[in-house]
């Protein structure tokens, strides 16, 4: 895992002639006891005290953290112990620093006979349940076997495909709990034969370094989710280096927004029905992440960052009422003239909403489902044809008149949502990671440039008593905009709209100091 980390898959690396320079180094806090086991309700502070203790070497140093320890429980996606922890850790509650950690699903060890059923029917293991943690499983390109002595054999899983140990969240039926994994990468496959004889090859695992006290080789192979985190693990740290200043959130929400299903994903679980959408999510998340996509804009597609926070609730003392408080409406920078000249050409416009929720712990193991989350971001797209004022309205009902509230009924019709997403509001709208694609033409890109971030409900709304519904939340809003034709320049063209919009204020802002 530790070169999985550092390098990723040697066999291209080794091949190359190019030097390749290190952007990110690897620290190591070991978590099991020499000899034994740890008590399970010792797991949350033993995993918690380690990155505690990794902070205090260099408090300096951004850190991503990485774990492929797992055990298992019946929880079906319900917050435990140990997966509480993690998510008050990650928030920062106790220390104010915001940690970002990616974290396995764990593995299904009587894997290959029925293949992927099983898979299914295997629920994914504590703490991966975490809310705060990017949680990996694992899927496979890997089919082609050169070596000798498998005839008869044929690889398990077809390329594109789960992984044969990757768990799911297939079992769980709760609509409160997150969907994962968040996201899969390759971790290999397996080879089966008409008896069902489940074997190993080294073709189809990843070529990494190793250290055993039984041999001397330098190289071995690696595989399954523990191989699939350790390689997100680098991208989220290569991020990290090159953009020192997003925050843990953010990283988060570039993973997840590179995401894309493969192929053969998307023919298992097509997009309709809404089943086997929300079956693909529960089966492989968002998608293997790409870091060349999250790392840059490039030609043909750009992307917008914005890291702000917001107070979601306040408690008005002349109602007597706790309320909804603060939404945020981003203009995008979008270059309006070029998209409406471009008309009818088809184009993308991916929306991720990143954000860390402070957890309400478990006593005794037991969770309230709906008071769990501190807090609810959501994100909303202004819809065509769509006023600021009916968005506005659509989104907040402390907006609406008095008389409006008091009879529950809406000042204006809510104007639909036409557009083609891929999920839709009701399969987004999960865990405190929200991330869509619209497909549409250029034209409608232009009249939607406008991006709502508003709250929902969390137990920060009803502590009254207490300083948490005063409590800002943190958020990240991640936006591309893509296209197939290569030579349209939106790079270029939102720099442009963002210098001219620049321009304005500084004219805007000499005439205000001159007057």
């Amino acid at each position: 895992m530790a070169g999985l980390a550092l390098y990723g898959p040697l066999n291209d690396v080794l091949l190359s002639k190019e030097e390749l320079k290190l952007q990110h180094q690897l620290e190591s806090i070991k978590i099991l006891p020499p000899h034994g086991v740890n008590d399970p309700p010792d797991y949350g502070p033993i995993t918690v005290k380690a990155m505690e203790i990794a902070n205090t070497i260099d408090s300096d140093r951004s850190r991503v953290f990485s774990m492929a320890v797992t055990a298992n429980g019946n929880e079906l996606g319900r917050p435990s112990l140990w997966s509480a922890s993690i998510d008050q850790s990650c928030a920062g509650v106790d220390d104010g620093v915001q940690k970002l950690l990616i974290v396995s699903t764990g593995n299904l060890w009587d894997h290959g006979k029925n293949y992927p059923d099983d898979n299914y029917l295997a629920s994914i293991e504590d703490p991966a349940q975490s809310w705060n943690a990017l949680t990996v499983g694992a899927y496979t390109e890997l089919s082609t076997i050169r070596e000798q002595g498998f005839d008869g054999f044929q690889p398990i899983a077809m390329p594109g495909s789960l992984s044969p140990t990757s768990l799911t969240s297939v079992l769980w039926n709760d609509s409160s709990w997150p969907y994962k994994p968040d996201v899969v990468f390759e971790g290999g496959n397996r080879l089966k034969d008409d008896k069902g004889t489940i074997l190993c090859a080294d073709d189809l695992e990843l070529l990494t370094t190793q250290l055993t006290e039984d041999s001397n080789n330098l190289l071995g192979t690696s595989r399954d989710t523990s191989a699939a985190t350790a390689q997100v693990a680098r991208i989220a740290a290569i991020l990290q280096s090159e953009y020192p200043d997003y925050w843990p959130e953010t990283i988060r929400g570039l993973i997840v927004h590179s995401a894309e299903w493969t192929d053969r994903m998307l023919e298992e679980f097509p997009s309709s029905p809404q089943k086997e959408r929300e079956q693909r999510l529960k089966v492989y998340g968002m998608g293997v992440p790409n870091l060349e996509r999250a790392r840059d804009s490039a030609s043909g597609f750009t992307t917008m960052i914005i890291q702000d926070a917001l107070q979601p609730y306040y408690y008005d003392d002349l109602d007597n009422k706790d309320k909804s408080n603060e939404m945020h409406l981003h203009d995008l920078p979008l270059p309006t003239k070029v998209l409406e000249d471009l008309a009818d050409t088809q184009i993308k416009m991916r929306v991720t909403l990143s954000y860390f929720i402070e957890p309400n712990p478990p006593r005794r193991g037991y969770v309230v489902k709906y008071n769990y989350k501190s807090h609810g971001l959501r994100f909303s797209v202004i819809r065509p044809h769509e006023t600021l004022q009916q968005m506005r309205l659509r989104l907040n009902k402390d907006s609406w008149p008095e008389k409006n509230r008091k009879d529950r009924k809406r000042p204006e019709p809510v104007i639909p949502d036409n557009r083609n997403w891929d999920l839709g509001e009701r399969l987004t709208n999960r865990g405190s990671i929200h991330s869509d694609t619209w497909n549409g033409t250029a034209a409608e890109l232009a009249a939607s440039r406008h991006i709502c971030v508003y709250p929902v409900s969390g137990w920060w709304r009803n502590k009254t008593s207490e300083k948490s519904i005063e409590k800002k939340a943190r958020y990240s809003l991640i936006v591309t905009i893509s296209t197939d034709n290569t030579e349209l320049k939106l790079y270029e063209g939102v720099v442009n709209e963002i210098e001219s919009r620049a321009k304005v204020r500084s004219i805007t802002a000499t005439e205000i100091d001159i007057n």
